[in-house]
């Protein structure tokens, strides 16, 4: 992740002859539907079907397979599709934005640019369509124009403007979103429709009273002229704030360590956000433009980042042991120098400081609390069915904003309540009906000067910054509908906005580069594996003869042989694969499977392929399965959207029965992972301080070690130990393995023995 920063101004009303690059550029098409593959095409509606289902795809994505389609065969050069997507007039990083364009349109295809099916790269070329292409239904329109282009020739307007992106990279970035200005804009009135503006009244002498020559007064004209034109301009004095917008994208730090979880604060000079290096987060300091980060020194293994004091003088933050979301410990630590102080007893998953510097209002997993500085009786506010995350105070110190996590359907909300506890309601409520798993809004934030709160929502994988005009207009009765601010390529959680209410400063998280090693016990070092490909979660069969693997990009399911001969893609976006693994007889793959807004669940895949087949119906999220000896029944872990400890628990299912049931003894266990002889099965305790082994002879259950974090139990082949990886300790995240005989732990390897620098995190 890396800092960056989004330039926000006006938003700009353009004429349908200057609203840029649209389809209608493109050239007729002989045909409306184009079918390759699973895939259908339809360029009238600018919608693209697999099997008959709907997948999303639209904007400039879709204009780029419509343009390879349109010249199947040939190579289509950056520079035509430049020409043809950004006009000279654009002001946009050409090369981030076809990248991701192009990344775009093959994750949508479940394509690959290692092994292309259909969009072929040639380096410094361009791209082709290389599948054959059939066509049916002849077009009534001239050309193929898409749903956003016909939107923007009626309008005149662009539902997104064209922002301009930050340079491709990999990993976490910070980011500012920069600009001219973070204000209000002229309201667009149509082509016929002046803008009213500001009389300046001024004395008037009127030395008689003239009538018309039928005797008529026409004092009551001029009174009503008056009382327009006053009207007019308390109508333009008191019009709503219009939407800013997103000018151009800056990329601000290039170490790729930044945390997206946490918040970012400035003191007007700089910025202060959270670094992490395994499992170790620090919080660290650059310019407002950039540069390489420095360390705030402090004493915490972990420090999260929630406030900076009104005056900008110290720093309110989380100091723990363990990181990601937990209730930490809450501490002043002085910008200047000096020993952190300790806010009472208080612990919280996050705070915010009042407006006038006296109290602190703080978080914790369903509770709202306000108290003093010297952290003694703090007072509920108000109590929440739900996780309470990402708190803002409102510039003016009357209202708190909050995420709200939905212990039961794994969805985000956004809540308001007055500071005094009072008045607590769902803030866009009814705005999105749709929201599933771990979808909605979040992450909100008021700019400096209150007029607009700027928020992420997150609908099918896509991350999408939008803004709500504060000021309610004159004679208007509703609170302005939110706009859209900026969508990309970028994931990003809580903005933060500079004093001048220009600039947005966001972590991006764009895509991560993973790259498979394999550890040489001789040498003490990782080395590449499978050519350094980017897969995940690799495992082999029993007879060691094949490999599954998820491909990190895209999240797809794959086997090849074991010398990655004859590969097979076994499933396609939108599905995201996660821990597969093989059936005795090697013939079968089950695995995690899940789709954007919905639950973890369960799925079986022929080695040959087909459609993956869920094993039991969607309530509960459902991880990390294992086959048993027969083949015939499967262990794998439950756990509620909740993620409360008390939902968690390894289960034993019979795949011809659909017989369900908790293994003895696992309530509070998860993360199975059964032996190679099928004797044992490994899983961890709530949070993963302890590694728990069950004996299927005895039928107990026995401590093996305790740390920090543990995740990503693996067996050794002969079945006598079990490596596993303590990921929450520190930089290192070591990964040990543990003797079942005699419960000796040994250290096989860390982050120390990687040769690259910059590698925020590693994973067994």
């Amino acid at each position: 992740m890396r800092l960056h920063c989004l330039l926000c101004g006006n938003p700009v009303v353009n004429s349908a002859q200057n609203s840029g690059s649209t389809m209608n550029d493109l050239r007729p098409h002989a045909y409306r539907v184009l079918r390759f593959g699973y895939y259908e095409v339809d360029l009238r509606t600018a919608e693209l079907h697999r099997a008959g289902m709907r997948v999303r795809l639209h904007g400039q994505p879709f204009q780029v397979l419509a343009m390879l389609l349109e010249r199947r065969g040939d190579v289509v050069t950056r520079e035509e599709l430049k020409q043809r997507l950004w006009p000279e007039d654009t002001f946009v990083d050409f090369d981030h934005s076809l990248n991701t364009a192009i990344n775009k349109l093959r994750e949508a295809l479940g394509d690959s640019a290692d092994n292309p099916r259909f969009v072929e790269t040639l380096p410094r070329r361009g791209y082709r369509f290389i599948a054959p292409v059939s066509a049916t239904g002849v077009a009534n329109a001239p050309g193929a124009i898409s749903a956003v282009s016909r939107s923007e020739a009626e309008h005149g307007v662009r539902p997104f403007p064209q922002a301009g992106v930050p340079p491709t990279d990999t990993g976490p970035h910070l980011r500012s979103l920069a600009s001219e200005r973070l204000q209000e804009a002229p309201t667009y009135r149509g082509p016929l429709a002046p803008r009213p503006v500001p009389v300046e009244p001024r004395s008037v002498t009127v030395p008689e009273l003239v009538r018309f020559a039928h005797g008529k007064s026409v004092r009551p004209m001029v009174l009503g002229v008056c009382v327009a034109v006053t009207l007019a301009a308390l109508g333009w004095f008191f019009r709503p704030t219009a939407a800013p917008r997103v000018l151009r994208t800056m990329q601000l730090t290039d170490f790729g360590l930044a945390w997206s979880h946490s918040k970012i604060v400035t003191d007007g000079t700089r910025l202060y956000f959270v670094r992490r290096e395994g499992a170790h987060l620090d919080i660290v300091q650059t310019a407002l433009t950039g540069g390489e980060p420095l360390p705030i020194p402090s004493p915490f293994p972990v420090a999260t980042l929630y406030d900076i004091s009104p005056d900008r003088t110290t720093l309110l933050v989380g100091g723990g042991e363990r990181g990601w979301i937990h209730q930490h410990p809450v501490w002043f630590l002085p910008l200047a120098g000096g020993t952190p102080r300790r806010l009472g007893d208080v612990a919280a998953l996050d705070a915010a400081w009042s407006a006038d510097g006296r109290e602190i209002f703080f978080a914790t997993a369903s509770a709202l609390y306000a108290v003093g500085k010297d952290g003694a009786t703090p007072r509920q506010l108000v109590g929440l069915p739900g996780q309470i995350l990402h708190l803002s105070r409102s510039p003016d110190g009357r209202l708190l904003r909050f995420s709200l996590r939905n212990t039961q359907t794994g969805s985000f909300s956004l809540w308001q309540v007055s500071t005094d506890g009072s008045n607590l309601h769902e803030l866009l409520k009814g705005w999105h009906s749709d929201t599933g798993w771990l979808e909605g809004e979040f992450g909100g934030a008021w700019t400096p000067d209150g007029k607009y709160y700027l928020f992420i929502s997150t609908r099918d994988g896509e991350n999408t910054l939008w803004a709500i005009p504060e000021r309610v207009g004159f004679l208007t009765w509703r609170r302005p509908k939110p706009a859209p601010l900026y969508e990309g390529p970028l994931f990003f959680a809580v903005p933060t906005v500079d004093q001048r209410n220009r600039t947005i400063f966001v972590v991006g998280d764009e895509p991560e580069s993973r790259e498979l090693m394999r550890f040489d016990a001789t040498l003490r070092r990782f080395e590449p594996y499978f050519r350094g490909m980017p897969a995940r979660w690799v495992r082999f069969s029993s007879d060691g003869q094949w490999v599954a693997y998820v491909h990190a990009s895209d999240l797809t399911l794959w086997r090849s042989r074991a010398d990655g001969s004859d590969p097979l893609q076994l499933t396609v976006p939108p599905l995201r694969a996660f821990t597969p693994d093989w059936s005795p007889d090697g013939k079968m793959l089950a695995f995690a499977a899940s789709e954007p807004g919905k639950v973890s669940k369960i799925c079986t895949i022929s080695r040959d392929g087909g459609l993956a087949q869920p094993v039991l119906p969607a309530d509960e999220e459902e991880w990390d399965p294992n086959w048993l000896a027969d083949g015939k029944t499967l262990i794998f872990g439950r756990m509620s959207p909740s993620y409360e400890f008390g939902s968690m628990g390894i289960y034993k299912l019979n795949l011809e029965t659909k017989q369900n049931s908790l293994l003895a003894g696992s309530a509070e266990f998860t993360k199975p992972a059964v032996s190679p002889n099928r004797r044992y099965v490994g899983g961890l305790t709530a949070g993963g301080r302890e590694l728990m082994l069950f004996d299927s002879k005895s039928g107990q259950w026995t401590k093996l070690v305790s740390g920090v974090g543990f995740l990503n139990l693996s067996w050794s082949r002969d079945s006598r130990q079990i490596y596993f990886q303590d990921v929450q300790r520190g930089r290192e995240q070591p990964i040990l393995r543990v003797l079942i005989s005699d419960l000796k732990v040994e250290h096989i390897a860390s982050r120390d023995q990687l040769l690259r620098t910059d590698v925020r995190v590693f994973s067994l």
